[in-house]
């Protein structure tokens, strides 16, 4: 089984080397890294152990890959409008593709690309990020839930869950990818954007008790929100998520990295579609629509143009 790996930042230079130090058969696509990578390998420094891959099959161009069983999509949501160009290269008749990426909607936008592709979700629970080119720091957590959303794939989906799995990544398949989708939203839609906003860290955050209150009111109306749209949360949801938060080291989020890199930041995925999704099951949220306001004041001023 060939697996392609789309985007190596933190998490696809994470999971996709894992993979790779495993004796998988991996191909990654790079941009701004390939001569670095090229000459240095690719180096994830990981809480689980480190490793060095002296030699990864590395590519510039997708046309220049072989067509994998297996494409993982870790872009970022704002760069997706490329997979039209990148995909037909790699894809085959019976391909399985995985988005490893934060958001909603997004299997849905994929299979009406890759009509004949099957398509899976991943909510990947890590804290990673690519600390310089070709260097990968895994700082904590790292399991990743998945599920599919259309196509005959239990099978291969199964098959991945157990490769990631022998390589010291905890991975489990839902039968609900929906449920999981608005369940991780009840952290990326509260962190993503409060340390955009407030330029902190996510333990500052937790540490202030008036912005601890706000967390908590958030991920109440993300759970009121997920349920008009379908998804089951246990009554302790709030209770647990604060207790795994608290034991988070501090960390910024995927979407400060990118204010402070001046990158795009993945607002529509994050917070626009939730949003969206659940006006149409006529639940208004209020809370993350003047958080999703602010940041797109932001990202206006910043970039005038956009």
């Amino acid at each position: 089984m060939k697996y392609a790996i789309i985007g190596v930042g933190g998490i696809g230079g994470y999971y996709g080397g894992r993979l790779a130090e495993g004796g998988h058969d991996v191909h990654f696509l790079l941009h701004s890294d390939y001569e670095h990578v090229k000459q240095n390998g690719l180096i994830v420094k990981s809480k689980d152990g480190d490793f060095h891959l002296k030699n990864p099959n590395i590519y510039q161009h997708a046309a220049e890959m072989p067509q994998c069983e297996v494409i993982i999509i870790c872009l970022k949501t704002t760069q997706n409008h490329l997979l039209k160009n990148i995909l037909p290269h790699i894809l085959k008749p019976n391909s399985l593709i995985i988005t490893f990426q934060n958001g909603l909607g997004i299997e849905d936008e994929l299979a009406k690309s890759f009509p004949q592709a099957s398509i899976a979700g991943a909510l990947c629970f890590i804290c990673s990020m690519k600390e310089k080119p070709g260097e990968i720091n895994h700082i904590d957590f790292g399991h990743i839930i998945m599920g599919k959303h259309v196509g005959n794939c239990d099978e291969t989906l199964s098959v991945v869950a157990q490769h990631l799995n022998n390589c010291k990544v905890k991975t489990t398949i839902t039968p609900d990818l929906n449920t999981a989708r608005w369940k991780k939203l009840g952290w990326n839609m509260i962190f993503n954007g409060l340390t955009v906003i407030w330029n902190t860290t996510t333990d500052i955050i937790l540490n202030n008790p008036e912005k601890r209150n706000l967390v908590i009111q958030i991920m109440q109306e993300i759970i009121e929100a997920g349920t008009a749209c379908g998804a089951k949360f246990n009554s302790d949801f709030i209770e647990k998520s604060m207790i795994q938060n608290d034991s988070m080291v501090p960390y910024s989020p995927s979407m400060k990295l990118d204010f402070d890199a001046h990158r795009p930041m993945e607002i529509r995925a994050i917070y626009t579609n939730p949003i969206n999704a659940a006006k149409k099951n006529n639940y208004t949220m209020t809370l993350c629509k003047k958080i999703e306001q602010k940041l797109l004041q932001i990202e206006q001023t910043r970039n005038p143009k956009s």
